[in-house]
């Protein structure tokens, strides 16, 4: 709710266009007519997470989302290559 107070405030007192508040909180992350929030797996997709319950889901923000992909994505990209280094037997 902290952010959504904030975009708020921004659209209240920037007095800039509309558009330009939007193009602020796009280069943030968001989406702007959409939630700030993103159900997120726990355990990635691709580890086994796509058939978990709700157990199995985190609610985070859409930077914090973000971030958590793009890490997981660079670990996973980085085990590959180590993979692809590793002599055959």
């Amino acid at each position: 709710m902290k952010l959504y107070a904030e975009y708020r405030t921004d659209l209240k007192t920037m007095g800039f266009p509309k558009a330009c508040v939007r193009a602020k909180w796009k280069q943030r992350g968001f989406t702007i007519g959409t939630s700030f929030w993103n159900a997120d797996h726990i355990l990635e997709v691709v580890e086994g997470g796509g058939e978990c319950d709700l157990g199995g889901y985190q609610t985070l923000c859409v930077p914090c989302h973000k971030k958590k992909s793009a890490a997981y994505l660079k670990q996973r990209a980085l085990a590959r290559k180590l993979a692809k280094q590793q002599p055959s037997v």
